[in-house]
């Protein structure tokens, strides 16, 4: 099965995410590391960050990143790698945009399913 890298303890996203109000459960380790679809579901996020390019915000993502509850519930977000982790002056935007991807005001809540 396909692998996704994923940050852990000490990257760039790591930080964006506390910067942004949420926790990152990926811990025990430190930088980017392969995370193969097994252990991303057994996670389960209630959001999943990714890295993207412009123009196809969700390409090359496994089809099996859908079946999460962050999948499921429409909360797979696209990061511009140039933008949200460069922590250059627009690093507040940045993190205020992402802590609306964790906390969505409530008329724009997607329910998961079951």
């Amino acid at each position: 099965a396909q692998a996704v890298q994923a940050a852990f303890d000490h990257t760039a996203a790591d930080a964006l995410i506390e910067l942004a109000g949420g926790r990152n459960p990926l811990d025990g380790a430190s930088g980017y590391k392969a995370l193969n679809a097994e252990a991303l579901l057994a996670l389960d996020p209630d959001v999943i960050l990714h890295g993207s390019t412009p123009g196809s915000p969700h390409a090359g993502l496994p089809a099996w990143v859908w079946q999460t509850r962050a999948g499921r519930a429409g909360r797979v977000h696209a990061l511009d790698l140039s933008r949200h982790l460069s922590f250059g002056p627009e690093v507040g935007k940045a993190a205020v945009e992402v802590a609306a991807w964790f906390y969505p005001p409530a008329d724009k809540r997607i329910a998961a399913t079951p």
